[in-house]
Order: structure tokens, then sequence, then C-alpha cells
């Protein structure tokens, strides 16, 4: 076997770590839902998270590392941290790494990455995951609706830190406003 792992190319043995990663999801036995391998984007590469796995319809992180019976997921909440957002705490081999819950949820459940006007739809088709997967190390996460806690995947775009900041002021402003109205 050791033998086989050292005639593998890099590329080849992340794909097994994958494919073995992926064996170990299984349903949800509370809401049969098939789960994915947790990862977040950071600094172009894909960190997994493994014993962790998201469900892309309930954007749900579950953890087998909770306390439970082996083989159960757990539910992971997190807590909101002074902005607003969601974040988790996700083991890895180097030790504990605080996440922004919807970055893991736009990670695992492969929102798509913007195309620049300037790059012509072919060229995008075209563009390698690794490129498109720097793109994202450099755009923020973008909650489409403005409610941070709306994590769906429906509900996320990434976008550049400048648009996100923008609308982000907008949604602030449009919340002052309504509540201006209300008291009024």
């Amino acid at each position: 076997m050791n033998a086989m792992l050292e005639t593998l190319s890099v590329k080849q043995l992340e794909e097994l770590r994958q494919e073995a990663l992926e064996l170990m999801w299984k349903k949800s036995a509370e809401e049969e839902k098939l789960l994915y391998p947790a990862s977040v984007l950071k600094e172009g590469k894909t960190i997994y998270f493994p014993g962790y796995a998201v469900c892309k319809e309930t954007s749900t992180i579950y953890s087998i590392k909770s306390k439970g019976k082996v083989g159960t997921w757990t539910e992971i909440s997190g807590s909101t941290n002074s902005s607003g957002y969601r974040t988790i705490s996700l083991s890895t081999e180097e030790g504990p790494s605080s996440e922004l819950f919807h970055r893991v949820i736009a990670s695992t459940c492969n929102v798509p990455m913007p195309r620049d006007p300037s790059i012509t739809e072919a060229d995008w088709k075209n563009t390698p995951e690794s490129v498109k997967m720097l793109l994202a190390a450099n755009v923020d996460v973008h909650h489409i609706n403005g409610d941070k806690t709306n994590n769906h995947p429906s509900n996320l775009e990434y976008i550049a830190g400048h648009l996100n900041r923008r609308h982000s002021k907008n949604h602030e402003a449009a919340k002052r406003k309504a509540a201006k109205r209300k008291s009024s």
C-alpha cells in the first residue's frame, strides 16, 4: 500500500483523501439529508475539516466529534460575533480554527465565483478552478438579502470587498429609515 501511495501525485492523493472523506458522510438520521465535507477557502486553498459536514438544503453544519454516540451527527450552532455574523470553531490538524459560518457554507456548497466583466464567458469557463480559488481569497461572501442570519447558499454570493461594504451600508441605512418610520 505504501509503495502505491508513493507513486501517486499530490493531486491523486488529495482525490483519494476526498473520496475517503465522502464515504464517511452519511445521511442524517434526523433530516435524511445528504451531508458534504465542510470546507473553507483560505489564501487560495480549500481547507477541509474532517469530522464536520454541511447539509446544503438546510445550511446546517454538523460535527461527528461532538458529545454523543459515534456515527451520530450533532448540529453545531456556534455563536454570534460583535458584527452580527455567526462563527464556529472547527478542529484541524493544527488545532482549533474560528470560521465565519457563511464562508464555510459558501465554500462547501460551491457558491459560484463571480466573473469579472472584462473576462468573456468563454474565457471564464476555461479558467482553472485553482485560479478561481485564488480569486475567492480576495473576495467577500455577501448576504444577498442583507440578513446575516440567512446563510442558505441561495442567499450567498462572492463579491469584491468594496461592493460588500457598500451593500452593507445601504442595508443598514434602509433598516434605520424603516425603524424611524415605525417610531413616528
